[in-house]
């Protein structure tokens, strides 16, 4: 398969990720987005800005959008989150005729939809104009079908390459964002009645976000400086060595999709301890695999409890089966190809 493909999504990791995953099939990717795209992959970028409240500046980059796609002709465009680009974008991919696929990639159906009807509306309208959908989870294509009746819909993962079991240190790692979405500060709060009985271990905080400065005070005022370390954006091989250390990975977000981050951990044999979402139980049985917390019990200390080896088994095995970058590449593939052949 070989035309010319557009991506239009945020300057993110999981963006650059989904182009390595495509861009065998194609003579060339475009990219579309608000900032330039951080990325090894040889691609072509345009930045177009709709952050602007000024609708003739929207207007304006709306019909630079336009022209760009226009002139570019790509034989596919893939929409990665649906958010107001998506929207603008649906828009001027209806009028040219050209076929796109968009990914939700988990608040953005699970979540922004319930905030007011404009939103859902602005939801519903990209999902129904979209040639194909896709998910991370069995969760996400059930919310999905209540926003849409567009029936193209299927579960395909960011597809992770295995990091591995290495040896493990009483660690405990977390990188997502600094946003409340995340409640880092519950991570925190209980290390800190985990740290009580087990001061050998020290939490590790990756990434940024606007809650820095207020999580940085709790951890000083819970004092346990000396015991949680904030080491802010990482590369991937930074992260990947946290992930080697790391005996145990926490991630505790309001909602979710399907986790890269979580599929790295379990690959690199990290225990699991994870948010009671619907989506946790679909790669965590609690006490098997990993811990899906609950109120009652410090769910560090269950961690603990498991044996790591067992876990790293179990999960390296999910890993192989259903998320490795081979397999997501093979069903984007697919679906690409049938939209392209019709």
């Amino acid at each position: 398969m070989k035309t010319r493909l557009a991506v239009i999504g945020p300057s993110s990791t999981h963006v650059d990720r989904f182009i390595g995953l495509v861009i065998d099939f194609y003579d060339e990717v475009i990219y579309i987005g608000e900032k330039e795209l951080e990325t090894e992959h040889k691609i072509k970028q345009y930045i177009i800005n709709f952050r602007s409240k000024n609708i003739f500046s929207l207007l304006k980059n709306r019909k630079k959008l336009a022209e760009i796609l226009a002139n570019e002709r790509p034989g596919l465009v893939h929409i990665q989150q649906i958010n107001r680009v998506a929207f603008i974008a649906k828009g001027v991919l209806k009028k040219l005729n050209i076929n796109y696929v968009v990914t939700a990639w988990g608040s953005d159906v699970l979540l922004i939809p319930n905030k007011n009807w404009i939103y859902k509306k602005m939801t519903q309208s990209v999902l129904n104009s979209a040639a194909a959908i896709t998910v991370d989870s069995a969760e996400m294509i059930q919310t999905v079908r209540q926003l849409t009746k567009n029936p193209t819909i299927s579960i395909v993962f960011f597809g992770i390459k295995p990091i591995g079991n290495h040896p493990k240190e009483k660690l405990i790692f977390s990188n997502r964002a600094l946003y409340p979405i995340y409640r880092i500060e519950n991570i925190i709060t209980e290390f800190s009645e985990f740290y009580k009985n087990h001061s050998d271990f020290s939490l590790v905080i990756a990434g940024t976000g606007p809650e820095e400065p207020k999580l940085k005070s709790l951890v000083k005022e819970l004092k346990l400086d000396d015991s949680v370390d904030f080491v802010g954006w990482l590369k991937e091989d930074q992260n990947n060595n946290y992930y080697k250390r790391a005996l145990i990975y926490v991630s505790l977000p309001i909602s979710d999709g399907t986790s890269v981050s979580l599929l790295e951990a379990m690959s690199a044999g990290c225990i699991p301890v994870v948010a009671n979402l619907a989506v946790s139980h679909e790669w965590i049985e609690t006490n098997r695999n990993g811990i899906i917390k609950n109120d009652q019990e410090n769910s560090f200390e269950l961690a603990i409890q498991l044996d790591q080896d067992l876990v790293a088994n179990i999960n390296s095995k999910i890993i192989c089966d259903r998320a490795t970058s081979e397999i997501a590449s093979q069903k984007l593939r697919e679906i690409h190809l049938k939209l392209i052949n019709d």
